[in-house]
């Protein structure tokens, strides 16, 4: 469900990263987003190293270079 504020944020930062091409921006539903964004520990994905659901993240080739939790 589409949170007021959480889709507030994410246009702004979708603004901004959208003037480095490289720089990819995902979002859960709270922000707008379609998906759940799971956030793992480094190795192979799964239950056991899923840390948190993030609400945005932030790529850069390839790369999490930035994410945010409420």
């Amino acid at each position: 469900m589409p949170h007021p504020l959480h889709s507030e944020v994410s246009k702004q930062i979708d603004q901004i990263s959208r003037k480095y091409p490289n720089l990819i921006l995902y979002c859960d539903p709270a922000c707008g987003g379609l998906q759940n964004l799971p956030f793992f520990l480094p190795g192979n994905p799964s239950n056991t190293t899923e840390i948190a659901n993030v609400d945005m993240m932030i790529t850069k080739n390839d790369k999490v270079v930035f994410c945010l939790r409420d």
